[in-house]
């Protein structure tokens, strides 16, 4: 697997369905990585939004297969998304996990992994914005 930032569904979906899916691409430089369960969950739901056609439609996302989830990771019970993410991100030290999950990020600081959510990334660009728009 490439260092691309792990994803799971959750920002997936909230920035698909915004229509900027494009900061994930620019976060990879160009790429993110996404286990295969978690592609599925996005694509494959019976939702018909936004998200579900531009996620599909990616040829940036690399979709990777699964891995084993460590006891360690197992004990605190997450979806199997979340495990994934978590999991890969243990088998890809320095990569950069994007989980909005309270438990998932958790989970991964618990595990010394580097970690981000969607809100805080949108409340640190939406404050970077305003600065920039002071005299």
């Amino acid at each position: 697997m490439s260092s691309a930032p792990i994803v799971n569904a959750s920002p997936l979906v909230f920035l698909g369905n915004a229509g900027r899916l494009d900061l994930l691409q620019s976060l990879g430089g160009g790429r993110i990585a996404v286990p295969s369960v978690v592609a599925r969950e996005v694509t494959e739901t019976h939702h018909h939004d936004r998200a579900r056609a531009v996620v599909a439609a990616a040829t940036w996302i690399e979709r990777i297969e699964p891995v084993d989830v460590p006891e360690s990771v197992v004990r605190w019970g997450l979806d199997r998304g979340e495990a994934q993410v978590v999991a890969m991100g243990l088998a890809n030290p320095g990569a950069l996990l994007v989980i909005d999950d309270l438990a998932g990020r958790k989970c991964a600081i618990a595990h010394r992994l580097d970690v981000i959510g969607t809100r805080r990334w949108r409340c640190g660009c939406y404050a970077a914005a305003r600065r920039s728009r002071r005299p």
